[in-house]
């Protein structure tokens, strides 16, 4: 099972052309079986909201056993000025349960556009996720704030000890772990 954020999720990639699905192709050829390889990415999450997927979402998937958990994490977690989770990491308002049935609603949507022969139109810029260039001129700092090295080690410390709870969550299930 992966586990991250925009780049491990991959919604706007073909599913066959996923990393996921072409670890599971390669993995079920040298195994000489069908090997699963599930996604949990979600778009935007950092290790906040992949602990509240252990918490709250993982619980909900019956007889959820897998044998390896693959996370490609600590991108999203770069902002050290946040020092909290983010609105993508936090289901507000409805609740868990209530986003989980949205997502899987636009997924199957999605994956029926794709099927359809990708009928639909995607939004590029989606998340942030837009080509953009930028000349020279527009990157206008110089240095550094004074305490830009206290943040990035407090922020650092605390995402060593997320990943490390991560890492036992994803134990509890029996499993090894592959970070990336």
């Amino acid at each position: 099972m992966t586990v991250g954020g925009s780049t491990t999720d991959q919604r706007y990639i073909a599913q066959d052309a996923t990393y996921q699905a072409v670890m599971e192709k390669q993995l079920s050829d040298a195994a000489g079986r069908k090997v699963c390889v599930s996604n949990a990415g979600v778009d935007g999450h950092s290790t906040y909201g992949h602990l509240l997927a252990f918490r709250d979402l993982f619980p909900l998937i019956p007889h959820l056993k897998p044998k390896l958990f693959v996370f490609f994490v600590g991108i999203n977690d770069a902002d050290f000025d946040r020092g909290r989770p983010s609105e993508f990491d936090t289901s507000e308002g409805d609740g868990l349960r209530e986003s989980i049935k949205r997502l899987r609603v636009v997924q199957l949507v999605l994956w029926a556009a794709d099927t359809l022969g990708n009928v639909m139109q995607r939004d590029p810029a989606y998340a942030g996720h837009i080509r953009t260039s930028k000349a020279p001129a527009e990157y206008t700092e110089t240095r550094l704030a004074d305490d830009t090295a206290q943040r990035a080690a407090r922020n650092a410390e605390a995402f060593r000890l997320r990943l490390r709870r991560l890492l036992a969550d994803a134990h509890v299930y029996g499993a090894d772990v592959l970070c990336v």
